[in-house]
């Protein structure tokens, strides 16, 4: 049986493509919150010039926050390239596509994502954020620790059939008509349903 291609696998790209002017809109947030963290990191750890070392260190991490939530997005889209690999589409594409704790895997290869993009948030901060500002070594692990721990993208887990409506779902109803004509307008009736005026492949 022909495996179905996914697009747009997890939430994030599902409700850009539908409003992607919302980008404008998640840019400011996504910066004022990294803001708020420092800032309470700073205050934590008593540091004298908390804004000047604010103003001096904010855009880094900033920007690697938004490169290692591209990273993350891309892991996912180059999921896609094995769906022809039956387990993969049943149990990875097709359950993050819509909820991915409704499988076990899935869940799973999502958590590692995640994973990975809270080491790679800890360790850039760590080593590249925190140069030239005179705060020590146990400083920037506490700092970098905790940008990741609030920061790191944990919207990868968002079911988007919660927002959006569940189209993916439907494809596995389509897959018993594949390779196959029929004339039953019950059958035809169903297939048109599902597919709702949209491509799924």
């Amino acid at each position: 049986m022909r495996r179905v291609k996914l697009y747009n696998i997890f939430f994030p790209l599902c409700l850009l493509s539908i409003c992607p002017p919302l980008i404008l809109i998640l840019l400011p947030i996504n910066f004022l919150l990294t803001s708020i963290v420092l800032l309470i990191g700073l205050k934590i750890i008593k540091i004298m010039k908390i804004k000047e070392i604010y103003k001096k260190i904010i855009l880094k991490i900033w920007i690697i926050g938004l490169i290692v939530n591209v990273i993350g997005i891309l892991i996912i889209l180059l999921t896609d390239y094995f769906g022809s690999i039956p387990f993969v589409y049943d149990n990875i594409l097709l359950p993050m596509s819509t909820n991915p704790f409704s499988n076990i895997y899935a869940f799973i290869y999502c958590t590692l994502i995640i994973i990975i993009c809270f080491l790679l948030i800890y360790f850039l901060n760590e080593k590249i954020s925190f140069i030239n500002t005179g705060i020590n070594e146990k400083n920037k692990k506490f700092l970098a620790g905790l940008l990741a721990i609030i920061t790191t993208p944990y919207f990868f887990y968002v079911p988007s059939n919660l927002f959006i409506k569940d189209e993916y779902s439907n494809l596995k109803e389509l897959e018993q008509y594949c390779n196959s004509y029929s004339y039953n307008e019950e059958a035809i009736s169903n297939i048109m349903k599902n597919l709702n005026g949209k491509d799924y492949i």
